[in-house]
């Protein structure tokens, strides 16, 4: 099974694979009005993934674990497909394009994207509505870790030199 995480404001935790959010708002792989479960191939890089959100400290978090099952299919975007300039911050038309065409297809329910923030890393997403997805075939156990305050760590880890 591969394990994914998935890091959501804690009064989300419930809901943290409806793929809600990404609805509403849009993300770097799927236009508003696309249902889109974005999940980290680790606990570190989710963190960073949220990080590089534009207020991300401002809340409680909570870190939860999926396990997909090993029966799913993966489709994987390579890094040398995608066009000059795909891991800037701004929006690109290009790769929500390419998100949308994905969940359209419906012919796989997991995502494999390259990592816009750390080289090498991948980050997977989730289509909450394909039917390899429904019912008990996602297991995201419930058991979460709470992140308390993590601007008073880092708050923390300034005061002691650790982090600028």
């Amino acid at each position: 099974m591969l394990e994914v995480f998935r890091i959501v404001t804690q009064r989300r935790a419930t809901d943290a694979f409806s793929g809600e959010g990404a609805r509403l708002y849009g993300g770097r792989w799927n236009p508003k009005g696309v249902r889109f479960v974005y999940t980290a191939s680790s606990r570190a890089l989710a963190m960073l993934a949220m990080l590089a959100q534009e207020e991300p400290l401002h809340a409680r978090y909570a870190i939860i674990p999926a396990k997909l099952p090993t029966s799913l299919t993966i489709e994987r975007v390579a890094v040398s497909k995608l066009l000059a300039g795909w891991s800037e911050p701004l929006p690109n038309g290009a790769l929500r394009a390419l998100g949308a065409d994905w969940v359209r297809r419906a012919k796989t329910a997991v995502l494999c994207v390259p990592s816009a923030i750390v080289p090498n890393e991948f980050n997977y997403v989730l289509n909450p509505l394909h039917v390899d997805l429904r019912g008990s075939s996602l297991d995201t156990r419930r058991v979460y870790t709470l992140i308390q305050d993590l601007a008073g760590v880092l708050r923390g880890l300034r005061s002691q030199g650790g982090a600028k």
